[in-house]
């Protein structure tokens, strides 16, 4: 077969192969940025009883935000940490992946499912643990976080109010 009849073929055949297989060989960009979770950022606080959670989220930067919470209980006089997590919302190809690690288990992905505003909503139905996690914010002082899907456990409603010790970088 001649040269040119090769490039005539490739050239006619190899898009509709892409299109096909669901790319036109470029890159698509993906519908959110970790950039428009920036108001989770911050830290927050919340008290169930003489318990006590906090949550300190960074300032998105370079594709990522980072985060980490605690569970304090009072103990007999001692205060003890009942769980620590820590979470790295990053984008990535197919959208904004939050990835969580919980007192020293695998870490869990989920995916940005839903982002309006200043809510968001995190899947992923193969997990044991919740599998959908949101966060949304009243306002400047309160956020909301809500875990559910975690088998034979009612969902799980958690208040936070922005902490007095909140230090915002420039």
């Amino acid at each position: 077969m001649p040269r040119s009849w090769v490039l005539v073929i490739s050239a006619v055949v190899l898009p509709g192969v892409l299109v096909l297989a669901g790319g036109d060989g470029k890159k698509k960009k993906p519908k959110h940025t970790v950039s428009e979770l920036a108001w989770l950022s911050g830290s927050w606080s919340s008290g169930r009883g003489t318990a006590v959670s906090e949550v300190h989220w960074s300032r998105p930067l370079g594709g990522t935000m980072i985060g980490m919470s605690r569970w304090v209980t009072p103990g007999d006089g001692n205060a003890k940490t009942e769980q620590v997590a820590f979470y790295k919302l990053e984008d990535t190809p197919k959208g904004v992946v939050l990835t969580w690690w919980s007192n020293g288990k695998p870490a869990t992905r989920y995916e940005l499912t839903w982002l309006a505003g200043e809510s968001a909503t995190f899947a992923n139905s193969k997990t044991d643990g919740p599998n959908v996690v949101s966060y949304g914010k009243v306002d400047e002082k309160t956020l909301h976080e809500r875990l559910e899907g975690k088998k034979g456990i009612p969902p799980s409603n958690m208040p936070y109010t922005r902490a007095s010790a909140d230090v915002r970088l420039p």
